[in-house]
This record gives structure tokens, C-alpha cells and sequence, in this order.
């Protein structure tokens, strides 16, 4: 016998050792409820909308660029053209906890999305996978129904070679190409998600506004903004309607105020204390040191500070992209300097946005993992309610716009993933337990750019604006006009925010600082050449009566 068997710890080899274990135990437990396993489907944060964007996903890990959501009069089907499965890859499809791709950077991680999205989205029946992936052309059979009834998920879904009716089906809608088609009978509630994901294309509609989801978490053109991806809706009458796609920070850097700035953060960690630290790398525009919030006693500090810690025992597990900036308030190429003061003053949003439903772009952050927005965040320490307070702390809370993305290979042990508070569902997670160090990091991000941008404004508003070229405007208000629309003018400029500070109403010193000229041109003739609008003129009347 060896020495470990005469200390009472069982043989060194692990299979033996595992034996003698049993030997000694008066029993041995563990088991995997399968009804119970079934039943957590509809306890685990999937809706309709998340179970669309799990079925995209897929969709496009499998190297799809473009997706179709068909409604006929007893199907509704999912169909792309990305490279199909194997008889391999449809074992893997099918079976739980298991990643399919963890030898890469997609958007699946802990291999139970597409199970569970069949299951809803077929309102527990059979749901129908189809594929051709250029060599077979193989459908799997997922009998939703009898699994719930029995309890059973193992063996039960089957996988056989298309019959030629099927064939011709799917070639029919792939046009012969590869791809995979997910096919479940019709489900009214799915079809109502998707007309409000598509009614979003045309925001004057009332009646889509008053059926559309305001989650912008769940908006399929959001979570896929980022992607280049095709999605249309072909409705039962053969109509086919494209998505439009929202990616606030899918345009050249001239279209933002100031430009787009790009900033990394590289993720430390120290595995035997278990800490991680985020480095905000040195811009090389403002020749800054790379910085980050240190511990301080038991918590962090409020603001970044240089590195000076060292970095023995940390390891760098991956980086995130900050990216930061506001669009411009219209569509224009080159904004007049007018546009941009209008900007600087109002509280609206700006041209893009307005394409778009409420709620989209708001004060939170946006993540994005592997390209796919999993949800939004609030930077720490900073208080919506501030937004109110004048004009400079709405643009720096709510106009100006940060998003945060990396990418990770997918494997449920991912310590980016985890740090993040990403969950099972890659659809959503836990935004209040993202670091307290990284978090504040973003806010002090945010608020730099606001100030650049700020300061870009006020050097707007402080030049000369050139009358050379009159805009078409509304006739002139007259001072003769009656006395109540002068009064409510005169009301609305008490709320008027200039340099920063709300003002009653203004004087016409503070006119003419606001527009930029001098004053002794301070005429309702100059205002009219400059092109101002009918409120500016309205109060040049106010406040000259």
C-alpha cells in the first residue's frame, strides 16, 4: 500500500482515487432535473425581443450579412446566408452549456441562447431548423411540446437529410446558396415585437409610436447597430421592408462637434489578490501620462491620477475602446456658425436622433462586446437630475455621448465578461456591478470631451457672424403685433442660458454676445439679413419696446 493510502487520502492516479472515494461513501448524489432544467427557460431574462437578437446572433457568428424574418400564413421563419452547419455543429447547437465558439470572438458565450430562443419563439412546439452548408442539406427537429410534457430534453431532437420538397424550399429563399433557416409555427405576440422593431422606420406614425418598445436595449437596429448587417421583414403579402440601423458613432469624425475621440483602457489582473486595475492609456494629442483610479484606504479614488503603482504580479487580460464625441445638430455638411450656436443653447436632440424614437441615445453609456450592444451603463458619480441645472451641464451629461466596447473569446469563465457582469443571456447584464474604478474612469472621459467641446462652442459664438449670405427666414415680428405674443417671448427668454448661467430676460448687450455682432448693428434689418429665426427677432422686439 502506498504512503498516500496509509494516510487515508485514496491512491495518487484520479480515476482510482475517484473509485476508492465511492467505496467509502454510503452513497453518491448529483443529478441534472431535466423538467426543472426546462421549466428555468422562462426564468432566465429572455423576452421575445432578446430571443430575435439571440436567433441574429447566431445568425451572424455563423457569418451572415444578411437576415430575414418571414411571416406567412402558418410559418414564421429566420432566414440567413451565412455558412450552414454540419452534422457536428448541430450536435453542438443542441447541446446545453456548451460553447461553440470559444476558439474565437463572437457574440455566443455560454451555449444555451438558441436553445431557449426556439423553445419561446415556437411558444413551446416544434420549431425547425434547416441548413446547407455546402456539402449536406440537413434539418433538425426540435419537438419543444413533448419535451415539457415528458420532462426530457436528451435525445429527443433529431436530425435527418432534407427531403426534396424541402430542399426546394430552402433554396427557394437562400437562392441555392448556404445559410440556415429556423422555422416555428406562426406566433402572433412575435409578429407584433416585430412590426414595433420595423414601425420605428417611420417615428411620424402615431400608432407606432404609441406600440413601440422604448427599451433600446431590446431594439434589434440598436443591439445590431454596429454590425453591417442587412435585416428586412417580409410580410405576408410579400411586402418587404428594410431595418434601419442606428449607430450613433457610424459616421467619419467631421460629423461630430470637435471630432470622435478614441481612447484604450488595458485591463490588469492579479490573480493571487484577485484585483483588477484599468489604465487609461496617454493620448498622444494631449501628451498626457497613462492614468487610472487608484485605491484609496478601502475604496477608490473620485478622480484619475498618473500611474505610479507598479505592475508586478499583474497580468494584462485585454483592453476596452472608449469612444466619445456629439454629433452635429443637423445634417449638413458644414454647420453655420448660426446652427451651432442654436446647438450650444437649445436642449433638443440632434438630427440623427430625430430620425429615430425617444430613448435611444440618453445619459447612460452604451456596451458593446464583440461588436453587439449587451446593454447601457451610468458613468459613477454622475447625477442625471444635474442635466437641468443650465445649458453647459445638459451638453455635458446628455448631449455629448460615450460608448464602450471590447471584444473576448467566448468562454464562460472570462474574466472580461465576468468584470462586466455579463450573463448567461448575452442579451443583458448587470450594469451596477461594473468596476467602481473603471466606471469613473469613462465619467472623467465624458466630461473632458464636453469641456473641449464647450470651449469649441464658446469660440464659435464669440466670432463675427458674416451677413454675407442671407438665409431665407419668416417674416419679421412686428412690433406692432399684439401686446400677449411680445409677453410670452419676453417669458420664454427668462429661461435663456447665456455663458452658461440662466439669465432673466435678455438685454440688448446680451444680444448682441450671443450673436456675435456689434452693438450698434444691433437692428431688426441686421437680424433679418443674418437669417435669424422668428424667436430671436420676436425677442429683439421684447426686449426694445
Amino acid at each position: 500500500m502506498s504512503d498516500k493510502m496509509k494516510k487515508g487520502q485514496g491512491p495518487a492516479d484520479e480515476e482510482q482515487n475517484a473509485q476508492w472515494v465511492a467505496s467509502r461513501s454510503l452513497m453518491n448524489v448529483g443529478s441534472l432535473d431535466e423538467s426543472g432544467y426546462l421549466n428555468s427557460f422562462y426564468r432566465q431574462g429572455y423576452n421575445l425581443s432578446k430571443c430575435l437578437s439571440e436567433s441574429f446572433a447566431n445568425a451572424k457568428d455563423a457569418g451572415a450579412d444578411k437576415i430575414v424574418f418571414e411571416d406567412t400564413e402558418s410559418y414564421n421563419r429566420i432566414i440567413d446566408n451565412g455558412r450552414g452547419m454540419s452534422r457536428d455543429d448541430f450536435k453542438s447547437m443542441f447541446s446545453f452549456q456548451k460553447p461553440n465558439h470559444s476558439d474565437r470572438k463572437s457574440c455566443g458565450i455560454s451555449g444555451i441562447g438558441g436553445k431557449i430562443a426556439q423553445c419561446i419563439l415556437s411558444n413551446k412546439k416544434t420549431s425547425t431548423t434547416y441548413t446547407f452548408n455546402g456539402d449536406e442539406y440537413l434539418v433538425a427537429n426540435a419537438p419543444w411540446d413533448r419535451m415539457f410534457e415528458y420532462g426530457v430534453f436528451s435525445d429527443m431532437i433529431t436530425i435527418d437529410n432534407m427531403n426534396q420538397y424541402q430542399i426546394d424550399m430552402f433554396n427557394a429563399r437562400t437562392n441555392g446558396n448556404t445559410g440556415t433557416i429556423i422555422e416555428f409555427p406562426r406566433n402572433d405576440d412575435v409578429i407584433d415585437v416585430i412590426k414595433q422593431n420595423f414601425s420605428r422606420n417611420n417615428k411620424d406614425d402615431k400608432q407606432s409610436k404609441m406600440e413601440c418598445v422604448y427599451n433600446p436595449c431590446d431594439m434589434i437596429n440598436v443591439v445590431f447597430g454596429g454590425f453591417r448587417l442587412d435585416i428586412s421583414y417580409k410580410r405576408r403579402d410579400g411586402e418587404v421592408e428594410q431595418m434601419q440601423m442606428y449607430d450613433y458613432f457610424g459616421e467619419e469624425s467631421e460629423k461630430y462637434y470637435d471630432g470622435k475621440t478614441t481612447r484604450t483602457i488595458e485591463h490588469y489582473y492579479d490573480a493571487r489578490k484577485d484585483i483588477s486595475r484599468y489604465i487609461l492609456k496617454a493620448d498622444d494629442v494631449q501628451d498626457e501620462s497613462d492614468m487610472e483610479i487608484p485605491r484609496v484606504g478601502r475604496g477608490y479614488s473620485k478622480d484619475p491620477r498618473k500611474v505610479s503603482a507598479p505592475y508586478e504580479g499583474y497580468i494584462k487580460k485585454g483592453e476596452y475602446v472608449a469612444v466619445v464625441g456629439q454629433r452635429h445638430y443637423t445634417d449638413m455638411d458644414e454647420e453655420p456658425p448660426e446652427t451651432i450656436i442654436q446647438c450650444y443653447d437649445d436642449r433638443k436632440k440632434c438630427f440623427y436622433d430625430e430620425q429615430f424614437e425617444e430613448g435611444i441615445s440618453d445619459h447612460r453609456a452604451p456596451l458593446y462586446r464583440n461588436g453587439q450592444m449587451i446593454g447601457k451603463f451610468h458613468c459613477s458619480d454622475v447625477k442625471y437630475t444635474n442635466s437641468r441645472a443650465n445649458s453647459k451641464s445638459y451638453h455635458e451629461i446628455k448631449s455629448v455621448q460615450l460608448k464602450l466596447s471590447y471584444s473576448t473569446h467566448c468562454t464562460q469563465d472570462n474574466l472580461l465578461d465576468k468584470c462586466m457582469g455579463i450573463q448567461q443571456n448575452k442579451n443583458q447584464f448587470q450594469s451596477e456591478d461594473m468596476p467602481v474604478n473603471l466606471t469613473r474612469l469613462l465619467g472623467y472621459i465624458k466630461k473632458d470631451k464636453a469641456t473641449m467641446i464647450y470651449k469649441y462652442f464658446e469660440s464659435i459664438r464669440t466670432q463675427p457672424i458674416s451677413p454675407s449670405q442671407p438665409s431665407e427666414v419668416e417674416q419679421p415680428v412686428s412690433p406692432s403685433q399684439p401686446v400677449e405674443l411680445r409677453q410670452s417671448v419676453e417669458d420664454s427668454m427668462t429661461q435663456r442660458s447665456v455663458n452658461g448661467y440662466v439669465t432673466g430676460p435678455l438685454t440688448p448687450i446680451q444680444v448682441t454676445i450671443a450673436l456675435g455682432i456689434n452693438i450698434g448693428d444691433l437692428t431688426l434689418e441686421t437680424l433679418t439679413r443674418l437669417g435669424k429665426d422668428r424667436h430671436i427677432i420676436a425677442m429683439f422686439n421684447a426686449v426694445n419696446k
